[in-house]
């Protein structure tokens, strides 16, 4: 919005003041062209509500996305805890099925061994 400025207004003020007529409507001309991109009061007052509608819209954003990832963390963690679960079970079962084959062998090289010694003894 461009501020009102009365330019034979003030071209009359300053051939009053004693200005030539001539400058008068040159200086008068110089602050009209000037205002261009003044902004008024109207203009700072709605850019100021549609910066602090902007600022809250992007408040109310920035908190729903950060609730979203809150979420989405919880639900990692969960599933992460679920996996860990899973995989420590199924160690644990290799580990106790290993232990058997160990205990087996163990069994087999006893008796092995006193199958041999026994041979050892009985053969002259």
């Amino acid at each position: 919005m461009t501020v009102a400025f009365d330019t034979l207004e003030t071209t009359k003020r300053l051939t009053d003041a004693g200005v030539q007529r001539e400058q008068a409507e040159a200086i008068a001309f110089a602050i009209k062209s000037g205002q261009g991109d003044l902004a008024t009061k109207a203009d700072i007052q709605r850019l100021e509500e549609t910066t602090k509608a902007d600022i809250q819209r992007l408040e109310e954003t920035t908190k729903a996305d950060i609730q979203r990832l809150e979420e989405t963390i919880q639900r990692l963690e969960v599933k992460t805890s679920a996996d860990i679960q899973r995989l420590d079970e199924k160690l644990e079962d290799k580990m106790d099925k290993l232990e058997d084959r160990i205990n087996s062998l163990r069994w087999t090289m006893i008796l092995v061994v006193g199958v041999a010694v026994a041979l050892l003894k009985f053969l002259p």
